[in-house]
């Protein structure tokens, strides 16, 4: 449980700066080693973003990082790291996720789907 919580927080720290730069982040939440994003279009309404995380799986995936979709919407980004996984691979991870949301982000408009 003490390691779970250590990636947690890892990913909270890593994590929460990217809701001041990046608009169509909705949420980060999480518990223990179950982590998510939520991907929206508009975060005063937080309208669902589908198609940006079906973008974001897809160039995670690219770049040798697996990442779920889930939520009702399919608009919330899965992060089940192993508890094996150190605080450098999940760095490592978090590091491509972010490169991958910022170049969606200078693509232009994601919300159609």
């Amino acid at each position: 449980m003490d390691r779970a919580a250590r990636l947690e927080a890892r990913f909270r720290q890593r994590t929460q700066p990217w809701m001041d730069e990046m608009p169509f982040l909705g949420q980060v939440r999480g518990r223990g080693a179950m982590l998510g994003l939520e991907l929206v279009n508009n975060r005063q309404k937080r309208e669902p973003a589908p198609r940006l995380a079906r973008e974001v799986v897809r160039g995670c995936r690219d770049r040798g990082v697996l990442v779920l979709s889930g939520g009702l919407h399919r608009n919330v980004l899965r992060l089940l790291p192993s508890l094996l996984m150190s605080q450098d691979e999940l760095d490592e991870a978090l590091a491509v996720m972010d490169q991958v949301l910022r170049e969606l982000s200078r693509e232009g408009d994601l919300s159609q789907d």
